[in-house]
């Protein structure tokens, strides 16, 4: 006999529609002052969290999937940046934060830490935690507060 280890896997659980229905609004009042601001990711990930909040999530730190940035292009991310006044970089728990530190220290913005996923390290166990971690921390760092 062969024995397996048993991993448990902490179970992250899932939102109601009338939960998500309630919150939504909250959600977009939340982060109705900032609809067209330009906020760095490292790369194309939140693109139907931009569309949902009205916000513009263009500018990545990767110039393509997968393929570590360059000088050269971490130049030309900074020189957007300070052209458009763009003040956050999101990283996520599991990419090299230090880049997006680099940049931001050149461009004076802040890094705000997003989880990708729920039950992740800067997000909440549900779905509407997650979520509600994601725009308090937005909203947060687009108003500057720290």
């Amino acid at each position: 006999d062969v024995l397996v280890p048993v991993v448990r896997v902490p179970r992250v659980g899932l939102a109601r529609e009338d939960d998500i229905d309630h919150q939504l609004p909250i959600w977009q009042k939340r982060l109705a002052p900032y609809h067209g601001k330009r906020v760095v990711t490292y790369h194309n990930y939140w693109a139907y969290f931009a569309k949902r909040f009205d916000l513009k999530m263009d500018l990545f730190l990767e110039p393509k999937p997968g393929i570590p940035p360059t000088p050269s292009h971490l130049a030309g991310v900074i020189k957007q940046m300070k052209a458009d006044g763009t003040k956050v970089i999101v990283a996520e728990p599991n990419l090299n934060r230090k880049t997006a530190e680099a940049v931001a220290s050149r461009a004076s913005a802040l890094v705000i830490d997003l989880s990708p996923f729920p039950g992740g390290r800067t997000g909440g166990d549900t779905y509407v935690a997650w979520m509600d971690s994601l725009v308090t921390a937005l909203a947060k760092g687009l108003s500057g507060e720290k």
